[in-house]
């Protein structure tokens, strides 16, 4: 068996370092870093894509956890959680043993103990220790191009989700825009982890910029929110108001920004906690709009699609599963109609 590579990512300098020094003089393991908070793993383990990252249980249960999860899938990365005690982590997103290897183990084990958890994970058929392949992009699912716009508003739950609905959009599929509730900074991250999934530009929407087919704008983890600019149509702005709904950037601010051409967009509001997205999803809808809400069933927190489908926001309610391609039949028959 070849050379294992390792991460270890922990908050905590004394377990890391205990871990450290339980697999420095191993053959076969070689440690490539050592990263003290969720933002540094995750650039290290796109930069250095180890076999394995031995990662904090503090970490894996910050909702930001999400993001790095689907980067280990898409560039199929072994995991190993560790904690003060012995406990297991209750993951909300539920991945089986046997598909994503997650062990949660306390990081004080004798280091056979350690070393058994190690090995245990890279037996997986999926491991790159025996399948030496990345994460490919997917989504040929749109082939006909339109200058009508996409918007996506998404919280608790609204990675996973996106990279559903991503995953059938090319080059020439229409602008999109994607409003993800997240903590600052994690804009840049949720961009490159688009980017694996999706065919189509993924880029963070940061300054002015006009939507072009073939691009997502990702307005995330930002300190403004982003609007439509009224007096140069089409064009996105930073725009440096309050935060809206508690959240900046909202959603509400870039749904009630489209109004003016309402007939040239397709809107969801996808799974999250609060209403962020209702009032401009349903300001869509009553000036031309065609507009979704993601179901019950297949929302993580039923909270902004149901306020959407309370007040008579959404024409249609479905599973994320049919989303991507309604939006696109939508958008469509925007270009045959228009």
């Amino acid at each position: 068996m070849r050379e294992i590579s390792i991460i270890i990512a922990s908050g905590d300098e004394k377990k890391q370092n205990d871990i450290f020094m339980k697999l420095k003089s191993q053959p076969k393991l070689n440690v490539l870093a050592q990263t003290r908070s969720l933002m540094a793993t995750y650039n290290d383990v796109e930069r250095l894509q180890p076999d394995i990252v031995i990662i904090d249980n503090s970490f894996v249960t910050q909702p930001e956890f999400k993001v790095m999860h689907r980067l280990f899938e898409s560039i199929d990365i072994r995991w190993l959680a560790f904690a003060s005690k012995m406990q297991y982590y209750s993951q909300t997103f539920d991945p089986q043993p046997t598909d994503a290897d997650l062990f949660t183990l306390p990081y004080n084990l004798e280091v056979n103990q350690l070393l058994q958890g190690i090995y245990s994970i890279t037996k997986s058929k999926r491991s790159p220790i025996y399948r030496e392949t990345c994460g490919e992009k997917i989504g040929q699912g749109y082939t006909g191009k339109n200058d009508g716009l996409i918007l996506i508003g998404a919280s608790t739950g609204g990675v996973e989700a996106t990279i559903t609905i991503l995953q059938h959009w090319s080059m020439t599929s229409p602008a999109t825009l994607l409003v993800q509730h997240t903590s600052s900074g994690f804009g840049t991250s949720l961009v490159s982890l688009l980017s694996k999934q999706c065919s189509a530009t993924v880029s963070l929407c940061t300054s002015r910029t006009m939507p072009r087919p073939g691009n997502v704008y990702v307005v995330a983890g930002l300190e403004h929110h982003v609007a439509f600019d009224h007096l140069r149509r089409k064009e996105l702005a930073p725009v440096s108001t309050d935060a809206v709904c508690g959240h900046r950037p909202s959603i509400d601010v870039l749904f009630k920004s489209a109004v003016p051409f309402a007939q040239e967009v397709s809107a969801v509001i996808l799974t999250g906690m609060g209403r962020d997205g209702a009032d401009g999803l349903r300001a869509l809808r009553s000036a031309g709009a065609r507009t979704i809400a993601q179901d019950e069933a297949t929302s993580v927190v039923y909270g902004m699609p149901r306020a959407a489908a309370q007040i008579g926001a959404a024409d249609r309610i479905l599973p994320i599963d049919k989303i991507g391609p309604a939006l696109l039949a939508m958008s469509s028959r925007v270009q045959t109609n228009g």
